[in-house]
């Protein structure tokens, strides 16, 4: 079972809201979400994590969504700068039908 991300109130537009769509090749979704499941335990642990969780798509489980929240983007950055995010995106690329989609979204009030 993976640790829980402590609760910290998430105020909608003071943090950075990221989206990734992961579309796994044939076979090869279960070898993504092992990689995920790596990435996401690690980056549960970082100074500006609020948020870091995986699903799967209910009208298609073959594709992963990942939903992450950051305190700044500062925080967002110094994520995507991490040896453990670099080796996920390098170790993921070859399991992947097409890029990983990202989406930056803001709140609608």
């Amino acid at each position: 079972m993976l640790p829980p991300v402590p609760v910290v109130p998430i105020i909608l537009g003071q943090h950075v809201i990221v989206v990734f769509l992961l579309h796994p090749r044939a076979g090869h979704g279960e070898l993504v979400l092992e990689e995920l499941r790596s990435v996401l335990k690690l980056s549960r642990l970082e100074a500006g994590c609020l948020l870091f969780d995986v699903y799967r798509l209910a009208d298609d489980p073959a594709q992963l969504f990942l939903h992450e929240v950051w305190k700044s983007r500062d925080a967002l950055e110094a994520h995507a700068s991490n040896l453990h995010t670099s080796r996920f995106r390098t170790a993921v690329n070859s399991y992947l039908e097409r890029p990983i989609e990202r989406f930056e979204v803001l709140e609608v009030e």
